[in-house]
């Protein structure tokens, strides 16, 4: 099997991309440990943050694959989560 050359590049952004705001953290703990406290809780936040987004995004993607598939009061019921999602995130 041979890899592609353009895949690795592609990965090697990828990883650099996840990776370079986080370099930011790591620079600003030294100064002063009130900033670095506030720096960790703000980081935290966004992981938090990222991670409900991301679990949210996963679970309507059943519902939806649902919705094309199905008909008729199926259809309605494969709806059901999407509202749920859709008001919770009022």
């Amino acid at each position: 099997m041979r890899i592609n050359p353009i895949s690795n590049i592609r990965f090697g952004l990828l990883l650099a991309s996840a990776a370079f705001p986080f370099s930011a953290f790591t620079a600003e703990v030294d100064l002063d440990p009130q900033a670095a406290a506030q720096s960790a809780e703000w980081f935290w936040n966004l992981v938090i943050s990222i991670i409900v987004i991301t679990i949210s995004a996963a679970s309507a993607a059943l519902p939806i694959a649902a919705i094309k598939q199905w008909a008729g009061r199926w259809r309605m019921a494969a709806m059901a989560p999407l509202v749920v999602l859709g008001y919770g995130s009022r």
